[in-house]
């Protein structure tokens, strides 16, 4: 996936000038990419661009790894978050493409009225909308990857207990009355603004309200 990301950053043709080689790698620069660190010259070809690259999120993925560290078992843990990443990335994209396609089933007559055969119509658009649900796993996997990070419980736990050592210390601290705020319909746009790969918003019972 990664070494897709970067194909698809790198471009098939090699860049003309400094800005067109920064305007491909701006989507790099958030994930393993140090702005500027990518040199600019003439000759520069394609798979010298993708080399640098490839590098570089190499070097990014073994500092994550090392950070990270190792499970009770030995494992490092960013096999772990892999998985978890990829399961929750699939699941996402893989319920918004069912709803996607449910609401293509049910406009796709309309196509007849430009005689086109809704059928055709309809297996052209799905194929279409599944390999863009594809492309966008592949994305948001590679960036959720390189960009997640993990909180351990007993660094949060350490943390909020001296928090309440110097509250109690300090003689307490007036709380603030929490703000009620309503709960969107589960067919509602999530309040998040999460969008599904057609471009129209998340339905809240498929995102932050899924399982409730």
């Amino acid at each position: 996936m990664v070494a897709e990301t970067i194909a698809g950053a790198a471009g098939m043709t090699p860049p003309e000038t400094r800005e067109e080689l920064e305007e491909r790698l701006a989507p790099l620069y958030r994930l393993f990419v140090p702005r500027g660190a990518v040199p600019f010259t003439p000759d520069m070809d394609v798979q010298q661009l993708r080399d640098i690259l490839t590098e570089f999120s190499e070097k990014a993925y073994a500092a994550r790894e090392e950070e990270f560290g190792l499970m009770p078992d030995g494992t490092p843990l960013m096999r772990e978050v892999e998985r978890v990443v990829m399961l929750r990335v699939v699941d996402e994209y893989w319920m918004e493409h069912i709803d996607a396609m449910d609401d293509l089933r049910r406009g796709i007559g309309l196509r007849g009225y430009g005689n086109v055969k809704p059928i055709d119509a309809y297996k052209q658009e799905g194929f279409d909308m599944f390999e863009k649900m594809v492309a966008g796993i592949r994305e948001e996997v590679v960036r959720r990857i390189y960009t997640v990070r993990v909180r351990k419980n007993q660094e949060v736990q350490r943390r909020s207990v001296a928090k309440n050592a110097v509250t109690n210390a300090a003689g307490g601290e007036k709380k603030q009355p929490a703000k009620k705020l309503k709960k969107p319909g589960r067919n509602d746009p999530c309040p998040c603004g999460r969008l599904r790969p057609n471009g129209l918003p998340m339905k809240y019972k498929d995102c932050c309200g899924r399982g409730q």
